[in-house]
């Protein structure tokens, strides 16, 4: 009973916490409230000044060929930065309110307002919902390595793919709670919309990808709580699923003999590792 009256308080204790981290939005839309004044720099010309996609009488399907400068992806000149969602905010801006920098100003701080929410209530998830996941919401919501991303127009890919790519973690999050409480039927719905936010968080900028890497981290080490010195024997067991021996049977090696010597070398050391490797094999409860 003292118990679970002392968890009682301190739950209401962090009451008060948890409510200021959750409206971290409001506190960083005050703090990158200056930004809005500023004008549209030189490194904005090619994505927002001159860019054709932009423009009403562009299609806007014109948006899925061209890069993040409007350069057709097909173009020798292209820079092959592929990022259409990003591209169409910038013309749901050009729609609105013409060039005017407030406007696209106004949408980067809005975007990381919700990111900033999002990393809060994902850093409660982790860290426990208090002191220090308002510390983590607060660092995040303010800190000046943002400076670009949130006060650089053309920084709203940034603040985009790291909008979608937290949903997809806290989307994946919800499957693995699913998945243990054996709802299948709601936990597809959560993965699969993990699958659509990460492909959201990839179009707004190619980096979006690695959510899915960020995810199976999440699910080995958060989820299941897998340990650090469990990792080398599930590489060995990968390596005897998939032995590299079989690789340098088909590969075709260098005629340098510098470089076929470094190649010889590399297997060796692997087979070593191997040998060695089964000694701690007998402690790794994290089988495959």
């Amino acid at each position: 009973i003292t118990s679970s009256v002392s968890h009682t308080a301190e739950s209401f204790h962090s009451l008060p916490i948890s409510i200021l981290a959750d409206n971290l939005a409001m506190f960083s839309e005050c703090f990158w409230w200056v930004s809005l004044s500023h004008s549209l720099l030189l490194f904005h010309s090619r994505a927002i000044k001159t860019n054709q996609d932009l423009l009403p009488e562009t299609p806007w399907t014109n948006i899925f060929y061209d890069d993040f400068w409007g350069t057709l992806l097909t173009h020798s000149g292209s820079h092959k930065s592929y990022r259409p969602l990003c591209t169409l905010s910038f013309r749901l801006n050009f729609a609105l309110g013409g060039l005017e920098p407030w406007g696209f100003h106004l949408v980067n701080v809005g975007l990381h307002c919700l990111t900033a929410a999002l990393f809060s209530h994902l850093a409660g998830a982790l860290l426990g919902r208090g002191c220090w996941q308002l510390l983590a919401g607060l660092l995040f919501a303010t800190h000046p390595v943002h400076t670009e991303a949130v006060a650089g127009v053309v920084g709203r890919a940034d603040v985009g793919a790291a909008l979608f790519f937290l949903l997809a973690l806290l989307c994946y999050a919800g499957h693995c709670a699913r998945r243990s409480e054996g709802a299948r039927a709601s936990g597809w719905a959560w993965l699969l919309a993990c699958l659509a936010c990460s492909v959201c968080s990839m179009l707004w900028k190619e980096q979006g990808i690695t959510v899915l890497a960020v995810a199976a981290v999440y699910d080995l080490f958060v989820f299941h709580r897998m340990k650090l010195q469990h990792i080398p024997g599930i590489f060995y067991k990968v390596s005897r699923l998939f032995p590299l021996e079989h690789v340098y049977e088909h590969s075709i090696f260098p005629e340098n003999g510098i470089s076929l010597q470094i190649t010889l070398h590399l297997q060796h050391i692997f087979t070593l590792f191997s040998l060695f490797l089964t000694v701690g094999l007998n402690s790794c409860e994290y089988g495959l």
